[in-house]
């Protein structure tokens, strides 16, 4: 895996979802890189700064993508807990790699459905990993099969 895939999998969702139109050909989604506009979580007068990987934003509901590739399952459950912090927040969808089926499996239907967050997962393989190609078609395949492009 290169230094720059990470950046590469960010600019593909990026694009990918500027791509989708509704019915009369408008834009689905508005589409933003949280470095670029991070999101203001408040909660009464406590308030934190959230920089999502990436932002499909519908209707003022953004739907998060976090590309975790190296990080550990803290990582995962906080990712978890900014989306269900984040004011109507249809969902959150994570990328990772190196994640026991089962373990993943476990946690993020555990801890997303206790937060009452909507949340989708994408363990890249080996495959994947080494052709950023066909990790572009893995994660095209699963947004098309969950119906968000």
């Amino acid at each position: 895996m290169s230094e720059n895939f990470h950046a590469v999998l960010k600019q593909y969702l990026l694009e990918l979802g500027e791509k989708v139109k509704d019915a009369k050909g408008e834009p689905y989604y508005e589409v933003y890189s949280g470095d670029s506009e991070p999101i203001d979580i408040r909660v009464k007068r406590k308030h934190i700064t959230y920089a999502p990987d990436v932002v499909w934003e519908r209707r003022g509901k953004p739907f998060l993508i976090e590309i975790a590739l190296n990080e550990d399952w803290r990582s995962i459950v906080g990712e978890i807990a900014l989306a269900h912090l984040t004011k109507k927040c249809t969902g959150i969808l994570i990328i990772t790699t190196d994640w026991d089926e089962n373990y993943i499996n476990n946690l993020v239907p555990l801890i997303g459905n206790k937060l009452g967050v909507t949340w989708y997962y994408i363990v890249l393989d080996e495959k994947d990993l080494e052709d950023i190609e066909c990790a572009k078609k893995t994660l095209r395949n699963n947004l098309k099969e969950w119906q968000l492009i």
